[in-house]
């Protein structure tokens, strides 16, 4: 793969992640010595759970934890 510079990756990167909604922030990397428990965050658009997964060019998306009937999911993520 021809290697790209870092100017036009990173432009390449944010607009194939607005493209697919992956703007979620990156996980927090907690101190190994912190035992606090971090609540994963809730979903803005619907309520429930989610976690943040890295994509293949450098992103994060949310993603639910559980599965959802497609009623609870809003329009703009079912894939319609």
């Amino acid at each position: 793969m021809p290697s790209l510079r870092e100017r036009c990756w990173n432009t390449y990167a944010n607009e194939t992640a607005e493209a697919d909604g992956a703007t979620a922030p990156p996980r927090p990397n907690p101190d190994p010595d912190d035992v606090t428990l971090i609540e994963p965050p809730h979903c803005p658009e619907c309520g429930p759970l989610v976690r943040a997964y890295p994509t293949g060019y450098d992103r994060w998306a949310s993603l639910a934890m559980v599965e959802l009937p497609a009623k609870d999911v809003p329009a703009a993520f079912r894939g319609e």
